[in-house]
């Protein structure tokens, strides 16, 4: 998780980085602001605390190529790829059905759920510890992402993705939107109207 914690803070930094003219003036209690916190423990521990108002990410967003995703196309994997037009199929399927558990996943290993629940997808992933060769540690993931933000980011045409839409309807959102816990490593992402 080291690694993915380099990665974090390196791209967060450079977004950090880009947005600080734009900090200075969204300091009102009304903005909304984006919050990830990784924290890790032991000898080669690292921290990284990123505070940035969803006004600076609207402008790096507004700053990107307009043809950021290859070919309209999200790679899952390196052997898995899934158009943006199948993954609006599937989500416009699971928006019909209502609420319900949609995947459920109990093995040795762990268990899994994803869920649509009232305004959420629920997304519940949890490792039991020593049951595989790479850690004694207990992982967990918890996630809850609006539907309106999925309805608005699969609103693009064709195999666009509209990532402007996804954060208006961020803004709007107050609330822990992912937690990570992996042994004594935590992530924690997270919306509210405070600078720190």
């Amino acid at each position: 998780m080291k690694r993915a914690v380099w990665i974090v803070a390196l791209v967060l930094g450079v977004t950090a980085l880009g947005a600080g003219v734009w900090a200075q003036n969204a300091q009102s209690s009304t903005t909304p602001w984006l919050h990830v916190r990784v924290m890790e423990q032991g000898d080669d521990s690292a921290n990284v605390n990123l505070n940035i108002p969803l006004t600076a990410v609207e402008a790096v967003l507004a700053m990107m190529p307009e043809r950021a995703m290859d070919r309209g196309r999200i790679r899952m994997s390196r052997d898995f790829e899934l158009s943006v037009s199948d993954l609006r199929s599937v989500w416009e399927a699971v928006r019909e059905t209502g609420d319900g558990e949609f995947v459920s996943i109990d093995r040795d290993e762990g268990q899994g759920r994803v869920a649509l629940s009232g305004d959420v997808i629920q997304i519940r992933f949890d490792r039991r510890a020593g049951r595989d060769d790479d850690s004694s540690d207990e992982r967990s993931v918890r996630a809850e992402i609006p539907i309106a933000v999925v309805d608005a980011l699969l609103s693009g045409d064709d195999d666009v993705l509209n990532l402007v839409g996804a954060l208006e309807q961020l803004k709007e959102v107050r609330g822990d939107l992912v937690r990570v816990t992996d042994g004594d490593e935590r992530v924690r992402v997270w919306i509210d109207n405070e600078q720190s």
